[in-house]
């Protein structure tokens, strides 16, 4: 059986950041969905890979899909 989660050493390693990023996230509110578990910080790899999703950009000025709703700048059903 495949895993379904990540420990943050893991994604820190998926994604080439140091793990102070991903405590900053956590912290803010501005990364991926976490769980913890007692004192267990895990990651589910379905979260992880929305959270990717969300962040596909088609150019370096181009704001997320999510993000255009979540501002206002776009109305859903438009």
């Amino acid at each position: 059986m495949a895993p379904t989660t990540l420990t943050p050493e893991e994604l820190s390693e998926r994604w080439k950041v140091p793990l102070a990023t991903l405590n900053r996230w956590r912290w803010t509110g501005t990364g991926p969905e976490f769980m913890k578990l007692g004192k267990h910080i895990v990651y589910r790899i379905r979260d992880v890979e929305k959270f990717e999703e969300q962040k596909v950009r088609r150019d370096t000025t181009c704001i997320g899909f999510i993000e255009s709703i979540e501002k206002g700048i776009i109305k859903r059903g438009v």
